[in-house]
């Protein structure tokens, strides 16, 4: 919900309501470091507004044509008599989120025509652009955020780091930007960091863990819970083997085809051994990044070795598959994750099963393990696991 006026910028005389802090008396304000803006102190300006101890000298028309905040604020009787008899308001909030929006009022084809927008850039702005109503200007640098945090699959990297991730989800709960919670969980999660350092039965991270503003207890417990979703769906994976039908044989050939077909279940039996389950950057590693080990099975030449074409085609097009379900079902579970723990529960009250943490659903593509016979790991015959 939007604020008011009175509820953001007050004028420096004006008498302090309960919910307002006590403001310095004029006197004292003077002998207080407030200092004029380098950039945005106009000698033409026809408002000044200071924000802590910083002062904007701006114009009014300025700050009015794409804001009804400030077309309010300028017909309400708030302001107090500044320098040369400018109206001056006084606000508590952080003068960069405001220097970021006049940058882009005074400054905006700079930004607009800028190749390498990024994320320190836009969060300031999106902040300022959202408290003070300029719609237009919130929602371009959304649309601008969400190419730097892509929300579809198929742009969708994870390699922002966690602290950047954090401080998405802040800004996605501070100024309702929902598309942006998926991919910025997902970074989250995905980092050791988070995974080691998080210490269970806390309110909120440790200070010095991420160098941003502390995420809510809620976020907390529901990233943890994501991390437990992704272990077990990466596990269900990784502990089966591929077991493609082999259609690389003429089908009149019946006894050829059952040969070819053994021929490759028993290559990928021996290949997943050594280049999966021997391979801690990919078998630990997607316990927490499944979409990035299931990647490196896609890279993967697996014909090397033996494997015909048309069996690694059909098997990259299901961890494809795999890959696409675990970031749609991302929706459903941080949707019944989030319910589950508004009710008070915690991580170490809910099951590490997937269907049982978010609810006993199932997705309705369903897991690759339902949509095809897999063999597990452990129960396959002997093989030379020397390598």
């Amino acid at each position: 919900m939007s604020l008011p006026p009175q509820a953001i910028l007050t004028p420096r005389k004006r008498a302090a309501s309960p919910e307002e802090p006590p403001f310095s008396p004029s006197k004292r304000l003077r002998q207080t470091n407030v200092r004029h803006h380098p950039a945005y102190y106009f000698q033409d300006g026809n408002v000044i507004l200071q924000l802590r101890d910083v002062q904007f000298r701006v114009h009014f028309s300025q700050l009015c044509r794409k804001s009804q905040f400030f077309e309010e604020l300028r017909e309400s009787q708030l302001a107090d008599s500044g320098t040369d008899g400018v109206q001056l308001f006084v606000s508590e909030e952080d003068p960069r989120d405001f220097e970021a929006l006049l940058t882009f009022l005074y400054d905006g084809m700079t930004l607009v025509e800028s190749p390498t927008l990024n994320f320190a850039t836009l969060e300031p702005l999106i902040r300022a652009a959202t408290k003070y109503r300029f719609t237009s200007i919130r929602e371009w640098a959304i649309t601008k955020l969400e190419k730097v945090l892509p929300t579809t699959l198929e742009d969708f990297h994870p390699s922002v780091d966690v602290e950047k991730a954090t401080a998405a989800i802040l800004l996605a709960r501070q100024c309702d930007i929902p598309s942006i919670l998926k991919p910025a969980f997902y970074r989250m999660v995905r980092s050791e960091k988070f995974t080691l350092e998080y210490a269970p039965g806390s309110d909120r991270i440790e200070t010095g863990n991420f160098p941003v503003p502390q995420l809510s207890r809620g976020d907390i417990l529901l990233a943890a819970n994501l991390s437990r979703v992704f272990t077990s769906q990466w596990f269900g994976i990784a502990t089966s083997v591929p077991s493609p039908r082999c259609p690389n044989t003429s089908s009149s050939s019946n006894s050829n085809s059952g040969q070819r077909r053994t021929e490759c279940n028993k290559l990928f039996i021996n290949l997943w051994w050594s280049r999966v389950v021997k391979n801690r950057a990919i078998f630990h590693g997607g316990a927490y990044d499944p979409l990035t080990a299931l990647d490196q099975l896609i890279a993967m030449d697996w014909t090397e070795q033996g494997v015909c074409a048309d069996c690694l085609k059909s098997e990259r097009e299901d961890w494809m598959k795999e890959k696409r379900r675990i970031w749609n079902d991302m929706d459903r579970w941080m949707t019944e994750l989030g319910a589950t723990l508004s009710n008070g529960d915690h991580p170490e009250t809910l099951s590490s099963t997937p269907s049982t943490v978010v609810g006993g659903t199932k997705s309705e593509e369903g897991s690759l393990k339902e949509r095809k016979t897999r063999r597990s790991v452990e129960a396959e015959e002997p093989m030379d696991r020397s390598e």
